[in-house]
């Protein structure tokens, strides 16, 4: 879940800005396993040690941990422990809590967090809640916000699809100076993020921050290479893409072959 709080570069965003940021960007990660939702906390099921890794598509004014990310960059997660983050309606009552994982993080080999939340560099979070009914309370959220949005001048639009096992949400936050759009693509049964995307425009509409990726692969799409599968992305086609010389269209069929494994927050 790649939620972007204080890392929309030149975006003044308001505390309530900050959190439908944050919301969004949580909604990219997601757990393996299954999860359990108890005292109106969705739990995560994924344990220490899990791992998942993911290629950069495309970057633009990218910063994390001090390093400029590009096209062809790696970023590694494994999982450490877990924390919890309240989910609120726009007048800041709690409309329920999730479990989000706490990860060791490396780009291209480099350590660039230790046992911390992704979200405070600027990443999206592997894993998180998984099910139907963690995405229509998150919907059911969305909505609250949207309409407090409206009464402030602000606009926020969003859609979240089903197609089989994958759900997509795709999400616009404008009236706050930048305008910050962000989409995800995650399996709704393991809740590992698949790709995710985040476009900043200024008030003029000129692009000002890219940040777009997909899943490289788990220890599970690594074990299907191995024994001669596809499970996970072919080197040649992930730098393909990298380099821009493969089609959208095979992008988007790409993300959703059944043999991927995606949270990576959403999704939260």
């Amino acid at each position: 879940m790649r939620v972007l709080v204080g890392a929309v570069h030149g975006a003044r965003l308001g505390v309530k800005e900050l959190s439908v940021v944050l919301l969004i960007s949580t909604l990219l990660v997601a757990a393996s396993l299954s999860a359990i939702r108890a005292g109106g906390i969705y739990r995560l099921a994924v344990k220490p040690g899990a791992r998942a890794s993911y290629i950069v598509i495309e970057a633009l004014n990218v910063k994390v941990g001090g390093i400029q990310l590009n096209a062809g960059d790696r970023i590694d997660y494994v999982v450490t422990g877990k924390t919890t983050l309240d989910m609120r309606y726009y007048n800041g009552s709690v409309a329920f809590t999730i479990e989000i994982p706490l990860c060791d993080v490396k780009i291209n080999g480099r350590t660039v967090m230790k046992n911390d939340t992704p979200q405070k560099l600027g990443l999206y979070m592997p894993y998180g809640p998984v099910g139907r009914e963690y995405w229509e309370a998150q919907k059911m959220l969305l909505e609250d916000l949207r309409r407090g949005y409206e009464q402030s001048g602000k606009m926020l639009r969003y859609e979240i699809k089903y197609e089989e096992d994958v759900v997509s949400l795709s999400a616009t936050l404008s009236g706050i100076g930048n305008e910050v759009e962000e989409h995800m693509v995650i399996n709704v049964e393991t809740g590992l993020l698949l790709k995710f995307e985040q476009t900043v425009r200024s008030p003029e509409g000129d692009i000002i921050r890219v940040f777009k990726g997909m899943l490289y692969e788990t220890p599970e799409t690594q074990e299907e290479q191995n024994a001669g599968g596809y499970g996970g992305w072919p080197p040649l086609l992930i730098w393909l893409i990298a380099g821009g010389l493969v089609v959208a269209g095979l992008v988007v069929v790409a993300v959703f072959m059944r043999g991927s494994r995606f949270s990576g927050l959403r999704a939260p």
